[in-house]
């Protein structure tokens, strides 16, 4: 059930809610210094790429905000569970409309003249927004790419080399949102994320539809027999202790997303401070603290508030994290303000289906328990059926 409370609290004085924010900011400052100093060391032959192209990368998208480093490359610099062949930039999009990049691989640009000094093949442009650049058996990926969350991205050093890169939780997003190519390393990242970096995961898989997830796990288990006789051709650069059975790798995978997805979540404030308290299927438990202030980002970087959008059936995003913001700003004795629990999915063994809406129209609400709300904050619950909009 999914529940929203609120009681009245008492004010707090001005001076007490100032300390209160500054300490928050030098923690907020403290804690990007602690990002900043990630160390990362790109598998080989990735590594050699990336140090031989990063020079004129720098140079070309600076003034576009530069590219951010992600893909599976940056996953196996993390884990150090498989080599790399290709590195993959992603640059942020910038209006309404992607910018576009193919013109930097014509012949006569800098970009162009820059690369071939380095011996690269002939590039190409799978679209306007995305360009591929062969360089020594390798390939340099550049596209350009909102992830999500939206929010996420640090500087760390790679290689010696000053980048931004991307959260693991908007790497396993990216390979959630193309899941329908039915690609083998995504497969097996997933798979291996479902083993290291549970929290990561657990962030990517219930920021989307839940109907989403089950419709991939599906397709994952119908065409698990056919994966099996194409793995070892596919995946051939595996770290050898973080080697796989090909015939239950897609099983296994999807696995992984079921025991991901939250069977319990829980928002509760203490004074001007909240935490977000989740458990998955497995029994991984979540918590992530936030203060008023930095509600939105965090909500946006863990994919709390896209959990939020699809499960609150009772009230919307948007008035939840309202009334979570007024208790922090009350300073309220120590309540639970959102509440919800999940059944476990079945298992998904037979043909994939459409992830259109369920029975009852587009605006029915995931299948969770009845909405328990108090609107009133005098102790008192209504149940709501349905969305109120």
């Amino acid at each position: 059930m999914d529940r929203l409370r609120l009681a009245p609290a008492d004010g707090i004085s001005k001076m007490s809610e100032m300390r209160h924010e500054l300490f928050t900011w030098i923690s907020s400052v403290l804690e990007g210094e602690s990002k900043a100093h990630e160390e990362l060391a790109l598998p080989q032959p990735a590594a050699a790429l990336w140090l031989k192209t990063h020079g004129i990368i720098e140079a070309t998208f600076s003034e576009a905000g530069g590219c951010r480093l992600g893909g599976g490359t940056l996953l196996a610099a993390r884990w150090k569970h498989r080599l790399s062949l290709d590195i993959d930039l992603t640059i942020e999009p910038k209006g309404k409309r992607p910018q576009q990049i193919e013109h930097l691989i014509r012949k006569g640009t800098a970009f162009r003249a820059g690369l071939e000094r380095l011996g690269c093949g002939e590039p190409t442009a799978p679209s306007e927004h995305q360009i591929r650049v062969p360089i020594d058996n390798s390939v340099l990926d550049i596209c350009v790419l909102d992830a999500q969350p939206g929010i996420g991205e640090h500087r760390a050093r790679v290689n010696g080399r000053l980048a931004v890169v991307l959260s693991t939780t908007q790497v396993l997003g990216g390979k959630l949102a193309r899941s329908e190519k039915l690609l083998h390393r995504d497969a097996y990242d997933i798979r291996h994320a479902g083993r290291i970096d549970k929290e990561s995961l657990a962030k990517a898989v219930n920021r989307i539809d839940r109907r989403e997830t089950r419709k991939i796990i599906a397709t994952w288990n119908h065409i698990s027999a056919r994966w099996a006789a194409m793995a070892p051709s596919q995946l051939r650069s595996l770290v050898p202790k973080h080697s796989y059975d090909p015939a239950t790798l897609a099983m296994e995978t999807g696995e992984a997303l079921r025991n991901a997805l939250y069977r319990a979540v829980r928002i509760t404030t203490h004074g001007r401070e909240g935490r977000f308290h989740a458990e998955t299927m497995d029994g991984t438990r979540l918590q992530i603290a936030f203060t008023r202030r930095t509600l939105e980002k965090t909500f946006c970087e863990n994919g709390i508030d896209e959990y939020l959008k699809q499960h609150s059936s009772a009230l919307d995003e948007d008035e939840i994290l309202k009334y979570i913001k007024k208790a922090c700003r009350l300073g309220a004795k120590r309540q639970t303000v959102y509440e919800n629990t999940h059944e476990a999915p079945p298992l998904e063994t037979g043909r994939p289906r459409a992830a259109g809406p369920p029975e009852g129209g587009r605006n029915t609400p995931p299948p969770t328990r009845p909405a328990r709300i108090d609107m009133t904050g005098r102790g008192k619950r209504r149940d709501v059926k349905g969305p109120t909009r």
